[in-house]
């Protein structure tokens, strides 16, 4: 068993019915660097005067603006609510996951809100949403710009489920977002990002079925642009169907867009509804200026009417190096008014599907020139 280690979780908490016991260790990550001086310190053995608390909850409330706190490789039922900035938060490392479980590592049962305070840190731990219809971590309430320089890295976050309609982690307008290392189990929507300036690296989506990723501009979080999203896998193998969810960039409002976002190297396996989505939801607001690059679909499709790359009512999309093996419906597609659609070294694997539907601007199939 590694020596206990600990989390830094960011601001002053409001707490829910919190206990904590034993978590098992097997899966648990590398333990990460001794705790720096002045940290406080959760769970597991504790120094000699060092500042030391039973509960995550009791850490927080002693916490000031700036502080460490390190959480012992246990089990924490709290639901967390931030309220101090810059506070880095850390755990003993993600947990691994198993037979619909997490195990090793900082666990909370519960849920993570950061409350908007800016430069939070969730890093190297997991959360079990509870109870059902909670989200596993939050940024905080919608504030146009409030929000800024958050990090969750090396998350692992199981929830309850298509029927709930939750998701794993929400990243609610602001700036500088950075989500690195985030596997996501059992969720209706996996990542939500309504925010602008946000690194995405290194997600793992299982059953994720509305969504894996969707990128959103609405009236209550504004503009969602320049976001980088790299390296996601999706999988949807699960209960006898596809519930493996798309990478979704969307805009939901009038008055706002959502612009500038690249993805590049996806694989989604069983994508029931279509490896990437871009579109206008019921024609509202803009999408434009997206770049999405080496991106694989494999075993996907139970419907005639879906595309593995379906392009409704944006402009300015480049499709490059993307393939898809669909069983039914759409390689590529653009509908809806669509412009500015272009597909260089697309292939579509097996005769099952169409190639493509609609109007693209250039459209390479196969070796083949098909547009213009």
């Amino acid at each position: 068993m590694g020596r206990p280690t600990r989390l830094v979780i960011c601001c002053l908490v409001l707490l829910v019915g919190c206990k904590r016991t034993a978590s098992p260790q097997p899966g648990a990550a590398a333990i990460v660097s001794p705790p720096p001086v002045g940290a406080l310190l959760v769970g597991g053995a504790c120094r000699d005067g060092a500042r030391c608390y039973e509960t995550i909850g009791a850490a927080m409330q002693a916490a000031q603006p700036g502080d460490t706190i390190v959480v012992a490789a246990e089990t924490y039922t709290e639901a967390v609510t931030f309220s101090q900035p810059d506070l880095n938060s850390r755990g003993s490392g993600m947990p691994e996951y198993r037979d619909r479980q997490l195990l090793g590592g900082t666990i909370v049962v519960g849920s993570i809100d950061c409350n908007g305070q800016p430069g939070a840190k969730v890093l190297d731990l997991g959360v079990v949403a509870a109870p059902e219809g909670v989200n596993a971590v939050v940024s905080g309430k919608p504030g146009h710009g409030q929000i800024v320089d958050h990090t969750f890295e090396n998350l692992a976050l199981l929830g309850p489920g298509y029927a709930a309609r939750t998701h794993a982690l929400l990243s609610n307008s602001g700036s500088g977002v950075t989500v690195r290392n985030l596997r996501m189990y059992h969720w209706y929507h996996g990542l939500a990002l309504k925010c602008v300036d946000a690194t995405v690296e290194d997600v793992y989506g299982l059953e994720c079925a509305g969504s894996t990723i969707i990128v959103k501009s609405d009236d209550s979080t504004g503009d969602a642009a320049r976001i980088s999203i790299r390296r996601v896998g999706i999988d949807g193998v699960g209960r006898g169907q596809q519930w493996g969810g798309s990478i979704v960039v969307q805009s939901a409002a009038a008055a706002y867009a959502t612009f500038d976002v690249t993805i590049h190297d996806v694989t989604a396996r069983n994508a029931s509804r279509g490896a990437i989505l871009i579109d206008r939801l019921d024609g509202l607001g803009s999408v434009s200026a997206i770049t999405v690059t080496q991106v694989v679909s494999e075993r996907a499709g139970s419907s005639a009417n879906r595309a593995d790359f379906d392009v409704s009512a944006a402009s300015d999309v480049r499709l490059e190096d993307c393939s898809s093996t669909a069983s039914r419906g759409y390689g590529f597609r653009a509908r809806d008014g669509a412009s500015g659609v272009v597909v260089v070294r697309g292939q579509v694997i097996g005769a099952r599907a169409a190639e493509y539907d609609g109007a693209f601007d250039r459209l390479e199939i196969n070796g083949r020139s098909v547009v213009p």
